[in-house]
């Protein structure tokens, strides 16, 4: 990695089977449901390709604010441990216009 990226590690420990937590990372549709904060933020699903070097883009739609731009691409994956993604995020300058809604 080169020392100029940004990365993001999280790390959860959740009441359910690798087998459901990957599932949830690998549906966009699903994605969208537990990534969402609160019942007052939206979440986008833009862009979403979950295989290793596949890219994804979120956009959060906050109340009163401009819509939050989150990218980056899967550098791992690793289904029996449920996921473990590693992306860049990038600002929401650099986004192309058709992620900027």
């Amino acid at each position: 990695m080169a020392r100029d990226e940004a990365v993001a590690e999280v790390r959860r420990h959740l009441a359910a089977a690798p087998t459901t937590v990957f599932a949830a990372f690998a549906d966009a549709a699903l994605v969208s449901r537990w990534l969402t904060p609160s019942s007052d933020v939206g979440l986008d699903v833009v862009q979403f390709d979950f295989r290793v070097g596949g890219a994804y883009r979120f956009a959060y739609r906050v109340p009163g604010r401009a819509p939050m731009v989150v990218c980056g691409v899967y550098r791992a994956i690793e289904p029996l441990r449920g996921s473990c993604s590693r992306g860049i995020s990038s600002p929401r300058t650099n986004m192309p216009a058709s992620a900027r809604r």
